[in-house]
Formats: C-alpha cells, sequence, structure tokens
C-alpha cells in the first residue's frame, strides 16, 4: 500500500525539476528602427487625410473657411500630442490607451474602452479606409462608368483580408507592407504640395471653379 502513494518529497523534488526545465517563452524582435519610425509616422498621417478635404470643402463652399478649420484641427491634434506624451512620461506601460484609461478609471473602464477599440473603432475605421482605397483603385480603371456599391466594398473586403492573413503570417511581412503604404503617403502627400506651389507661382489662384 506503501508503495503505491508516491511520497511526498519525491513530488515535490520532481515538481521542482519540472520548473527548472520549462523554458522562457520571448516574442523575437523583428521590427528595426526604420520600420517602428514608419509605423509611428503612418499612423500619425492618417489615410483620412485624403478624404477629409473634400467633404470640408463641399460643405464649406469657401477656401479660406476650410483653411481655418484645418489650422484648429491641426492646434487641437498638437494638444492632443502633448497629453499623449505626458501620459507616456507618467504611466510607463505597454497598452496605450488601454494602459492610461486603466490607470486612471480602473478596470471596468478599460475594459471598455478596450471593446469598443478592438470590436467599434478598429473595423469601422478599417472598413472607412479599405472603402477609400477600393473607389480611389477603380476609378483610373473605369473612369466614365459609375461605381458600383458591390464592387466597391467586394474589392475592399478582399484588400481587409489580404492584410489581415499578411499580418498573421509574418511580422516581417506586415512591416514591410506598413513601410510601403507610409512611403506612399508621403510621396502623394508631397506631390500635392509642389504642385499646389506650382499652380501659384503660375498665378492660378482662382480655385473655385473646382469647388463640387
Amino acid at each position: 500500500m506503501s508503495k503505491s502513494i508516491p511520497d511526498l518529497q519525491d513530488c515535490l523534488v520532481n515538481n521542482k525539476e519540472n520548473t527548472n526545465n520549462i523554458v522562457a517563452v520571448k516574442m523575437e524582435k523583428t521590427i528595426g528602427l526604420v520600420s517602428s519610425i514608419t509605423i509611428i509616422i503612418g499612423s500619425i498621417i492618417g489615410s483620412g487625410i485624403f478624404v477629409s478635404p473634400t467633404g470640408i470643402l463641399e460643405n464649406m463652399q469657401s477656401f479660406g473657411a476650410s483653411l481655418i478649420i484645418w489650422i484648429g484641427c491641426g492646434i487641437f491634434s498638437l494638444l492632443g500630442a502633448y497629453c499623449y506624451a505626458e501620459l507616456g512620461t507618467m504611466i510607463q506601460r505597454s497598452g496605450g490607451d488601454y494602459a492610461y484609461v486603466l490607470e486612471a478609471f480602473g478596470s471596468f473602464m478599460g475594459f471598455l474602452r478596450l471593446w469598443i477599440e478592438v470590436m467599434v473603432a478598429r473595423p469601422a475605421t478599417m472598413a472607412v479606409i479599405a472603402m477609400t482605397f477600393a473607389k480611389y483603385i477603380l476609378q483610373p480603371i473605369f473612369p466614365d462608368c459609375p461605381q458600383s456599391n458591390a464592387v466597391v466594398r467586394c474589392l475592399a473586403a478582399v484588400c481587409i483580408m489580404i492584410l489581415g492573413f499578411i499580418n498573421s503570417v509574418s511580422v516581417r511581412w506586415s512591416t514591410r507592407v506598413q513601410d510601403i503604404f507610409t512611403y506612399t503617403k508621403i510621396i502623394a502627400l508631397l506631390m500635392i504640395i509642389i504642385t499646389g506651389f506650382v499652380q501659384i507661382s503660375l498665378g492660378k489662384l482662382n480655385l473655385s471653379r473646382h469647388i463640387i
């Protein structure tokens, strides 16, 4: 009977040996300095910069008022950036907004913030960006044809699935895609700015006919 019951000391020794043999699992650092910078720049320069000006100009019907709105939004964004910089120095934990809300308001509000971000805010943002990307892709291909909502949605869904697959398969692939998108956005903005200065230097200051 005594042989069938394992000795308590032997169990503790075996458990300690098994614990010592456990190897800690660590994530491989695959994001370098350049990729980190492009991720931050890509987050700062949102894709909405290519969509918002049209809506603002259509509703304001004035270039001066549109510029005032952009300046005001820039000031608010700058104040928000200063707030985030202060929070980052005070609360040195990973998690972004979730960590800040968790520290300030507790676990329940932190959970709500993270749940809304994952289930509502991020999917809606991705859907808008994908729809805009699909419209811009289809416009030069079919310049004289009205865009079908079904085609735009299907193309947007395909884009989201491709990006989701890339993010699931490899971190290196996703960082390379992020680098390409960031460089593309910077080049596009520089082209817009340079074109604007060229038009001003040529004396083409009356742009009222471009208001839709």
